[in-house]
């Protein structure tokens, strides 16, 4: 008796457990706000989701959302199990079910399995290695209710609207499951949710685990099968596969399964399916290429425009020499006067650097004024201007003095995969909200550059769909334009984020927030000429400035001219030590107005 009632209580114990744990994790979601972050931003993600049923009487839809879910038949009798479709010939799934598979339901027809693979490490107890493959007896024909998922190789998987997909308790393949807005966990922070029942599970996650909580009711009522995404690529719908379910603790009393990361194996599919004849790429750009003519568009806008010529945007080179690759961008606000982000401008020279415009022309960057709050690696005070040696000959943007979210925004993105060797060239990215600094929701790489909370400089760019990785880059300093009744203006500038603010939002600076500090600086004209000193130039050797002037390096007091140059607040360049100086043999060459666009350039005789 004495034992009966130690089992009672210790069950009782556990039931108490698992209550509080639950409780605890849906509390320990209101302590992710980072100070200075609003916490009912951090709550929206995690908030409460209705689960979506999909029935036999919209078999066709169902078909259409999910054209790379197959049921997985088994033998002997046990209940089915969802799989994926990778191939025509091929289906990816976890290997507790998979071992006994028969025949997958295709489209409403079974097709038979040939070949069951799984994994050689494959634990049955403990469901470490979960995972197994199925060769099919047929080519499956592809069909906008029939296509392969591609499959996230990235073990960093804190994207939008991931997917929660399963059957309910009796696999009736006419009623499958779905939530959002689910949260993942990876191994390491889902372990000490399962401390307090291990010794009845003896589970113990590895890397290749994962965790997803979710919350709605009559949770143990459903199997969990698979995590997805539905990504975006030129306006069409990839499914990319995060994990397949693996186990579930305790069914009914906690609401937890772990899943297999399908990340971890992404080496172990492409071989096996490679030596059985299925040479298929991963990769997500290639993969969301794949089959894309029977993908789901989103709607029947366009939110890319490729190959957009943009005068008033330059790109920014350290040095002449550089190759012609858009690191960093700004937009010019006067003839002689680019805006950009202080991190683009805080590795600069005056002279050498350069700024090339839409056409291929360049100009020599004069002046570099950083906003003196500015700190390296930070988002705040993240502005600077660059002065120019001469005029551009481009009408510059105006800024932004206030801005309407019934008007259209244009973020120009960079060009990819391109030919970036004569002009410059961006995406004309359309669909992206404006969030000002009290709307923003910024992604949690953010938050550790955010040390003080957002302020008014800050805005937000965000598309609640997700791209393909890849598809979409915005270098630091694009150019976010507001077209208003017309006229285009300069809103704000790119700072960081991914995919151009779709899925999570990207982080930009509200220019305006600057146009006093702005205005100051480029009606300010330069009071002093600007000298460097480059070692490696010695006394003798030949040497030129940006202006075209050419000379020799030569001892200071042996050179008049060069008191004349800096009169005229022209640069002074010193040969190793500033005792001696690069001295102009003529004048006449010094004059800055007639060298427009001329690239600054110097050589030492051997």
């Amino acid at each position: 008796m004495t034992a009966y009632i130690c089992v009672f209580i210790s069950v009782l114990i556990l039931v108490t457990t698992l209550h509080y744990s639950d409780a605890y994790w849906r509390n320990d979601l209101k302590h992710e706000a980072i100070k200075g972050l609003k916490q009912e931003n951090i709550l929206k993600r995690h908030k409460r989701q209705e689960v979506s049923h999909a029935t036999a009487d919209d078999k066709e839809g169902l078909q259409l959302e999910f054209p790379h879910i197959v049921p997985v038949a088994l033998g002997g009798g046990g209940r089915g199990c969802l799989g994926v479709l990778l191939s025509e010939n091929f289906v990816v799934g976890s290997a507790h079910c998979l071992h006994s598979s028969t025949s997958v339901s295709v489209h409403g027809e079974l097709v038979n399995v040939s070949k069951i693979i799984i994994h050689p490490m494959y634990n049955a107890r403990k469901k470490n290695y979960d995972i197994g493959l199925l060769k099919l007896a047929a080519n499956v024909n592809i069909q906008s209710t029939v296509v392969p998922a591609c499959l996230w190789l990235d073990d960093n998987i804190s994207i939008a609207n991931v997917k929660l997909i399963g059957t309910n308790e009796f696999f009736d393949t006419n009623s499958i499951v779905q939530t959002t807005r689910i949260t993942l966990k990876n191994a390491e922070k889902c372990q000490p949710y399962l401390n307090y029942i291990s010794l009845l599970t003896g589970f113990s996650l590895t890397v290749h685990q994962m965790c997803v909580f979710y919350e709605f009711e009559e949770h143990w009522r459903w199997k969990g099968g698979l995590v997805y995404v539905d990504l975006i690529y030129e306006n069409h719908i990839v499914p990319f596969v995060i994990g397949s379910a693996s186990f579930a603790p305790i069914r009914g009393l906690h609401r937890l399964h772990g899943f297999s990361k399908l990340s971890k194996f992404v080496d172990w599919i492409s071989k096996i399916m490679r030596e059985e004849g299925a040479d298929v790429s991963f990769e997500p750009l290639i993969c969301a290429k794949r089959h894309l003519e029977y993908r789901r568009q989103i709607n029947n806008t366009t939110s890319f425009e490729p190959n957009i010529a943009v005068d008033t945007t330059v790109s920014i080179h350290s040095h002449p020499d550089a190759p012609h690759t858009k690191i960093c961008v700004g937009v010019l606000i006067r003839k002689d006067a680019v805006i950009t982000l202080a991190q683009c401008a805080s590795n600069l020279m005056s002279y050498t650097s350069r700024v090339v415009l839409a056409d291929g022309s360049f100009i020599a960057i004069r002046d570099i004024i950083i906003h003196p709050d500015y700190s390296d690696d930070s988002l705040y005070s993240n502005i600077a201007i660059l002065k120019l040696v001469s005029q551009a000959s481009v009408t510059p943007i105006e800024i932004a003095p206030y801005y309407s979210k019934h008007d259209k925004i244009t973020l120009y993105a960079s060009v990819i995969n391109g030919d970036q060797s004569k002009n410059n060239k961006f995406f004309a990215v359309h669909g992206l909200n404006v969030r000002f600094s009290y709307e923003c929701n910024p992604s949690e790489e953010h938050h550790s550059r955010l040390l003080k909370g957002l302020h008014p400089e800050h805005m937000c760019l965000q598309n609640n769909h997700t791209l393909v990785p890849g598809s979409c880059e915005a270098h630091p300093g694009s150019a976010v334009f507001w077209y208003h009744n017309d006229k285009k203006y300069l809103l704000g500038l790119y700072m960081h984020g991914e995919n151009c603010g779709f899925g999570d939002q990207a982080l930009g600076l509200y220019v305006y927030a600057y146009n006093a500090w702005i205005h100051s600086v480029i009606e300010t004209p330069s009071q002093h000429s600007l000298g460097y000193v480059f070692p490696f130039l010695k006394t003798s050797d030949e040497c030129s400035y940006p202006d075209g002037a050419t000379g020799t390096c030569v001892s200071h007091i042996n050179c008049p001219n060069i008191s004349k140059r800096a009169g005229k607040s022209l640069p002074i360049f010193y040969c190793s030590s500033r005792a001696i100086v690069c001295c102009p043999r003529h004048l006449e060459a010094q004059k800055e107005e007639e060298h427009e666009g001329i690239a600054f350039a110097f050589y030492r005789t051997v």
